[in-house]
């Protein structure tokens, strides 16, 4: 907006002060960062746990990006494409039971 001498006049919108939720959420966001850092100091291998699911990691991942960032036509595609990828890997994996082993052949003496 601009006042008539054609200066740039910029008003304040709403301000945190008659907003106690705004001064909630951002309480609840310092002491959840502060309890995420003292768990990862506490434990320095938190990431292995991940490291035999990445499509749980990168599902997660496509659901915080098509839900908050944009497009999220992007992390809508990285969501589908993570599945079907699990899907994929589960249809060759062998199933529980089977033995897909080659047999050695012993020789008779």
């Amino acid at each position: 907006m601009s006042n008539p001498k054609g200066q740039l006049v910029l008003a304040a919108q709403s301000t945190a002060a008659g907003k106690p939720q705004m001064w909630f959420l951002s309480g609840a966001i310092v002491v959840g960062g502060f309890v995420l850092v003292r768990y990862l100091e506490a434990k320095p291998d938190w990431h292995l746990r991940f490291c035999n699911q990445p499509h749980l990691v990168a599902a997660v991942c496509g659901l915080l990006w098509w839900l908050f960032l944009a497009p999220s036509v992007v992390g809508l595609a990285v969501v589908l494409l993570t599945l079907l990828s699990l899907v994929i890997r589960r249809a060759r994996k062998p199933r529980r039971g089977q033995d897909n082993s080659t047999p050695l052949a012993l020789g008779t003496n």
